[in-house]
Protein backbone atom coordinates (compact mmCIF):
# COMPACT_ATOMS: atom_id res chain seq x y z
CA UNK A 1 0.00 0.00 0.00
CA UNK A 2 1.25 3.47 -0.87
CA UNK A 3 2.04 5.70 2.11
CA UNK A 4 -0.58 8.42 2.37
CA UNK A 5 -0.16 11.27 4.86
CA UNK A 6 -2.59 10.86 7.76
CA UNK A 7 -4.18 14.26 7.11
CA UNK A 8 -5.53 12.98 3.76
CA UNK A 9 -6.05 9.31 4.60
CA UNK A 10 -9.62 8.07 4.72
CA UNK A 11 -10.83 5.86 7.57
CA UNK A 12 -10.31 2.84 5.34
CA UNK A 13 -6.87 3.96 4.16
CA UNK A 14 -6.06 4.28 0.48
CA UNK A 15 -9.21 3.29 -1.41
CA UNK A 16 -9.04 0.48 -3.93
CA UNK A 17 -9.52 1.50 -7.54
CA UNK A 18 -12.46 -0.03 -9.33
CA UNK A 19 -11.22 -0.79 -12.81
CA UNK A 20 -12.41 -2.69 -15.81
CA UNK A 21 -12.32 -6.48 -15.62
CA UNK A 22 -9.10 -6.41 -17.63
CA UNK A 23 -7.30 -4.44 -14.91
CA UNK A 24 -6.68 -1.60 -17.35
CA UNK A 25 -7.51 1.93 -16.28
CA UNK A 26 -10.38 3.40 -18.31
CA UNK A 27 -9.53 7.04 -18.96
CA UNK A 28 -11.90 9.87 -19.78
CA UNK A 29 -10.48 12.93 -21.53
CA UNK A 30 -12.05 16.26 -20.63
CA UNK A 31 -11.68 18.25 -23.85
CA UNK A 32 -10.16 17.77 -27.27
CA UNK A 33 -6.91 19.70 -26.83
CA UNK A 34 -3.96 19.04 -29.12
CA UNK A 35 -1.84 17.91 -26.15
CA UNK A 36 -4.29 15.05 -25.57
CA UNK A 37 -3.83 13.90 -29.16
CA UNK A 38 -0.09 14.47 -29.44
CA UNK A 39 1.17 13.54 -25.95
CA UNK A 40 -1.41 11.88 -23.74
CA UNK A 41 -2.92 9.31 -26.12
CA UNK A 42 0.41 7.91 -27.37
CA UNK A 43 1.71 7.61 -23.80
CA UNK A 44 -1.53 6.07 -22.58
CA UNK A 45 -1.49 3.44 -25.30
CA UNK A 46 2.17 2.64 -24.74
CA UNK A 47 1.40 2.11 -21.04
CA UNK A 48 -1.55 -0.17 -21.86
CA UNK A 49 -4.33 2.15 -20.72
CA UNK A 50 -7.71 2.56 -22.38
CA UNK A 51 -8.98 5.82 -23.84
CA UNK A 52 -12.60 5.05 -23.00
CA UNK A 53 -14.29 8.40 -23.60
CA UNK A 54 -13.73 12.00 -24.62
CA UNK A 55 -15.94 14.99 -23.92
CA UNK A 56 -16.31 18.34 -25.57
CA UNK A 57 -18.74 21.20 -25.13
CA UNK A 58 -19.63 20.47 -28.78
CA UNK A 59 -21.04 16.96 -29.37
CA UNK A 60 -19.90 16.84 -33.00
CA UNK A 61 -16.36 17.84 -32.07
CA UNK A 62 -16.23 15.10 -29.41
CA UNK A 63 -17.54 12.53 -31.89
CA UNK A 64 -14.99 13.52 -34.53
CA UNK A 65 -12.11 13.46 -32.03
CA UNK A 66 -13.18 10.02 -30.77
CA UNK A 67 -13.47 8.69 -34.31
CA UNK A 68 -10.14 10.15 -35.43
CA UNK A 69 -8.22 8.82 -32.43
CA UNK A 70 -9.81 5.44 -31.67
CA UNK A 71 -11.50 6.51 -28.45
CA UNK A 72 -14.38 4.31 -27.29
CA UNK A 73 -17.10 6.92 -26.81
CA UNK A 74 -17.78 10.59 -27.26
CA UNK A 75 -19.73 12.55 -24.69
CA UNK A 76 -21.38 15.96 -25.03
CA UNK A 77 -20.44 18.14 -22.08
CA UNK A 78 -17.69 17.91 -19.50
CA UNK A 79 -20.17 17.37 -16.65
CA UNK A 80 -21.48 14.20 -18.30
CA UNK A 81 -17.95 12.82 -18.52
CA UNK A 82 -16.89 13.54 -14.95
CA UNK A 83 -19.99 11.78 -13.60
CA UNK A 84 -19.63 8.72 -15.86
CA UNK A 85 -19.41 5.61 -13.63
CA UNK A 86 -17.67 3.60 -16.37
CA UNK A 87 -14.43 5.60 -16.07
CA UNK A 88 -11.57 5.11 -13.63
CA UNK A 89 -9.54 8.27 -14.20
CA UNK A 90 -9.62 11.62 -15.95
CA UNK A 91 -7.12 13.55 -18.02
CA UNK A 92 -8.00 17.25 -18.00
CA UNK A 93 -6.13 19.06 -20.81
CA UNK A 94 -8.18 22.24 -20.58
CA UNK A 95 -6.79 25.79 -20.77
CA UNK A 96 -5.45 27.18 -17.50
CA UNK A 97 -8.54 29.32 -17.08
CA UNK A 98 -10.75 26.18 -16.97
CA UNK A 99 -8.40 23.57 -15.54
CA UNK A 100 -8.85 24.30 -11.84
CA UNK A 101 -12.63 24.64 -12.12
CA UNK A 102 -13.08 21.24 -13.78
CA UNK A 103 -10.52 19.50 -11.58
CA UNK A 104 -12.38 20.71 -8.49
CA UNK A 105 -15.73 19.69 -9.98
CA UNK A 106 -14.39 16.21 -10.68
CA UNK A 107 -13.00 15.86 -7.16
CA UNK A 108 -16.26 17.04 -5.65
CA UNK A 109 -18.14 14.40 -7.64
CA UNK A 110 -16.14 11.77 -5.73
CA UNK A 111 -14.39 10.84 -8.95
CA UNK A 112 -12.14 7.83 -8.55
CA UNK A 113 -9.69 7.38 -5.69
CA UNK A 114 -8.90 11.04 -5.24
CA UNK A 115 -12.50 12.08 -4.78
CA UNK A 116 -12.78 9.73 -1.83
CA UNK A 117 -9.55 11.07 -0.35
CA UNK A 118 -10.04 14.79 -0.81
CA UNK A 119 -12.89 17.23 -0.42
CA UNK A 120 -12.19 20.51 -2.17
Amino acid sequence: MMAVPSRIRTQEGWPDATMSGSGQVRWGIVGTANIARAQFLPGLRQAGGIAAAVASRDAERAAQFASDHGIGRSIAGYENLITDPDLDALYIPLPNSLHAEWTIRALNRSYGQFGRLFRV
